[in-house]
């Protein structure tokens, strides 16, 4: 049902007249489990959408993912557990922060926690509201 799923929250994105911005590493996790031959058919959905718009992990993201760890926590961290432990989780966020996003939409524990510490909304899917659905009066 992820589909089902993911057509719902562009339902709920269009109703509301907003746009849904996909952070470029989310895009990337979603390929990497596509078929190849398919990348373009899903990136002329995403761009002949309206509502929906691709945005890059660009130097405005890379200023504020760099202040995301804290002194302490850089301290911590051996050089190579830097480089992975502030990898894609942090990229979205800083994408989120770097385009003014008002919330990030996400089931990931400790990107979730990291989003709502940078003051952003954070939504799982559960939080879809359906989309309003009309019942035949009779049986035919």
């Amino acid at each position: 049902m992820p589909g089902l799923c993911a057509d719902e929250l562009v339902a709920q994105v269009e109703r509301t007249n907003s746009v849904l911005l996909i952070p470029t590493p989310v895009l990337f996790g979603f390929l990497i489990g596509a078929e190849p031959e398919r990348f373009q058919q899903y990136l002329d959905g995403i761009n002949g959408s309206a509502c929906l718009e691709l945005v890059d992990f660009d130097a405005a993201a890379a200023v504020e993912c760099a202040l995301l760890p804290s002194r302490q926590e850089l301290a911590q961290l051996s050089p190579d557990e830097a480089a992975s432990k502030l990898k894609y989780g942090r990229q979205i966020v800083s994408i989120a922060l770097a385009s003014v996003a008002d919330e990030v939409w996400s089931h990931d524990k400790p990107l979730r926690k990291l989003a709502e510490s940078r003051g952003l909304a954070v939504k799982s899917l559960a939080d879809i509201e359906p989309s309003a659905t009309q019942s035949p009066l009779h049986d035919d």
